[in-house]
């Protein structure tokens, strides 16, 4: 069917002996077997098996049993989720017993749409290894969890297996279901307290043999679980992420003068309400302070008339806010020394109940395959 598949795409299946003729059947797929016994019922026959038994079944046994005796190994399977929005309502006596297609968190940002979820693993070499549709409201801690224990449970390898996967799978009911025998490599969650003040604390870091990297370890306990926390820097991402900071500071300091422009054309019916509307500015734009800030009052005639008041006419009294932006360097200091700590130093914790990797390899590992990507992105200095 494999075979058939890759040249006769859109032949219906009435024509599937047809693929056959000029192919020495019996040499390809064993003595006896014809021809005319390759047929549309047969397929069919095979199609439904498939389904009893289950495509992802089948197709994660396929692959384990093709890896077993390779040289390369799975020493490094790289897992993931991503979700597709369809479009149609998906009622929920549609024929999808297994698999919910409803609304979940829309990674393409389409909320109005409803999805399913895809999880992938693959191995070092980008092979693979497992494939498995969720309900498009499954969590992606769920997931994850889900496939690294089927992984490990189909997938027979002598070699010590780690499984990589981004922060959404560090949590204590992954780590605890898992237990010490299953080994994994992730980032920590900003949310963890410890991984926050790690990351934004002075550390001494020892570099790589390629000096733009440096690291510093720490031995934890989460979970019940003994990990080794890698604190990883890159300077070349650190310099990323300061033009990326200095971008936006460029753009949020155009967005207060247009904000404080409109301010500043508003009328208030007395002093202090416009008093009351600078101070709201303010702590509103922390990043800005206000120099030279003024109420000054205006004098209208009574709404209709125009030209020059006459004399004891009584004028409606405004007041209108005057003042210059300034920057306010002390909080934009600390605030980029908070992005510098909490985003350029990516926190890895390694679990180790046995012996880990060298740690000449950690970025080696960190930035091989299809996973690496989540782990870099998020900044040259965070907790693995």
């Amino acid at each position: 069917m494999v075979l058939n598949d890759l040249g006769f795409v859109e032949r219906r299946l009435y024509l599937f002996p047809e693929f056959f003729e000029d192919i020495a059947v019996e040499r390809l797929l064993g003595d006896g077997i014809t021809r005319e016994q390759l047929n549309d019922d047969l397929l069919g026959r095979t199609l439904d098996a498939i389904a009893a038994y289950g495509p992802t079944e089948l197709f994660n046994e396929i692959v384990a049993e093709c890896l077993i005796g390779t040289e390369f190994g799975s020493q490094c399977i790289h897992v993931d989720t991503t979700n597709f929005s369809v479009t149609g309502n998906y009622e929920a006596d549609f024929n999808t017993s297994e698999v919910q297609i409803t609304y979940g968190y829309p990674k393409d940002g389409r909320w109005d749409l409803k999805r399913f979820v895809l999880g992938i693993a693959a191995n070092q070499h980008g092979v693979p290894l497992f494939l498995q549709t969720f309900s498009g409201n499954e969590s992606d801690k769920e997931t994850l969890r889900t496939i690294i224990k089927a992984l490990t449970e189909n997938l027979k390898s002598s070699d010590k297996v780690y499984h990589v996967a981004d922060s959404a799978f560090y949590s204590d009911e992954n780590l605890r279901t898992l237990g010490t025998r299953t080994f994994w490599i992730t980032l920590v969650p900003a949310t963890i307290a410890r991984a926050k003040e790690m990351s934004q604390a002075e550390v001494d870091l020892t570099p790589f043999s390629d000096p733009r990297y440096a690291y510093a370890e720490y031995s934890s306990t989460y979970a019940g679980i003994d990990q080794k926390w890698v604190l990883y820097h890159s300077s070349p991402m650190q310099e990323r992420m300061e033009k990326t900071f200095d971008d936006k500071l460029k753009k949020d300091y155009e967005k207060a003068q247009t904000s404080w422009r409109k301010l500043g054309a508003r009328e208030f019916a007395c002093e202090p309400d416009a008093r009351a509307a600078a101070e709201r500015w303010v702590r509103d734009h922390p990043r800005y302070l206000l120099e030279h800030c003024e109420v000054v009052p205006v004098r209208r005639r009574a709404e209709g008339k125009r030209g020059r008041p006459k004399a004891g006419e009584v004028l409606k009294v405004a007041y209108t806010l005057s003042a210059s932006i300034v920057i306010n360097h002390e909080y934009i200091d600390q605030e980029r020394k908070k992005w510098a700590g909490s985003s350029s130093h990516p926190m890895m914790p390694i679990s180790r109940p046995t012996k880990c990797w060298p740690r000449t390899r950690v970025r080696e590992r960190s930035n091989a395959g299809s996973g690496s990507s989540r782990i870099n992105r998020s900044g040259s200095r965070r907790s693995i």
